[in-house]
């Protein structure tokens, strides 16, 4: 078995990316709407230690969402302490950060995996489900994941694409991108996050009802940035 509920109940690794990990369609979702012409909301903190959710007014609007993630996660019998929320809402601006990449792989603790749960209601996410064989000389805390799995999809990889208006379930095992989008385009795009660890970024859109501190630490800047490219010996 290789679903996303067995992956979740090993610690994150690298050596996962040598099967064909796939992602989990959880449902349609055709009536959610965000009530802004505008909304940029990163990892914000909705929820801590089981407790209830936390949510601001301006993420009323993705209540239903986030209650059907909360019960598939409560199907899966997974139960992670913190959960954060992503909303990308507004016209495309023509910069697109699309190279391939896989979200919540981070080796700086021993933990179990997130679980992500995304969808767009247009423009959605492109994935790949090829198996990739990671040496074991590779050290998640001084290489680029990101990079080495770039290096290793070829132009003759399928390239798949998710439905429009339908929530996934993701975790760190899925390589994906964001397609390119025109200059102009309305598009929402929401990630609701289930981690076993707490997120400490200072990017993190912040929760008046959660408020946090810890260390100023940017996750790509003095983290993701520094790692090097694999070269093998």
């Amino acid at each position: 078995m290789n679903s996303i509920k067995d992956r979740a109940l090993r610690a994150l690794n690298t050596e996962q990316y040598a099967y064909l990990n796939k992602l989990e369609e959880v449902c349609f979702l055709n009536n959610v709407e965000c009530p802004y012409a505008f909304q940029y909301i990163l990892r914000m903190l909705v929820r801590i230690a089981h407790g209830e959710f936390q949510l601001p007014t301006q993420l009323l609007w993705l209540k239903t969402v986030i209650d059907i993630t909360n019960t598939h996660q409560k199907m899966m019998k997974l139960n992670h302490n913190f959960v954060y929320v992503t909303v990308r809402k507004g016209l495309n601006q023509g910069s697109n950060n699309n190279g391939w990449h896989v979200d919540g792989f981070s080796k700086t603790t021993t933990h179990l995996p997130e679980q992500n749960y995304i969808f767009s209601d247009t423009y959605p996410t492109e994935y790949i489900e090829k198996a990739i064989y990671i040496p074991r000389n590779f050290d998640a805390m001084k290489h680029n994941l990101h990079l080495f799995l770039q290096d290793n999809i070829k132009p003759m990889d399928e390239i798949k694409i998710m439905k429009m208006n339908t929530l996934y379930c993701l975790d760190p095992y899925i390589i994906h991108r964001k397609p390119e989008i025109p200059t102009g385009i309305d598009r929402l795009f929401v990630r609701i996050t289930y981690s076993s660890v707490e997120i400490l970024d200072n990017n993190n859109s912040p929760n008046a009802y959660l408020l946090r501190s810890f260390p100023n630490r940017d996750g790509i800047k003095d983290f993701r940035n520094k790692l090097t490219k694999y070269i093998k010996p």
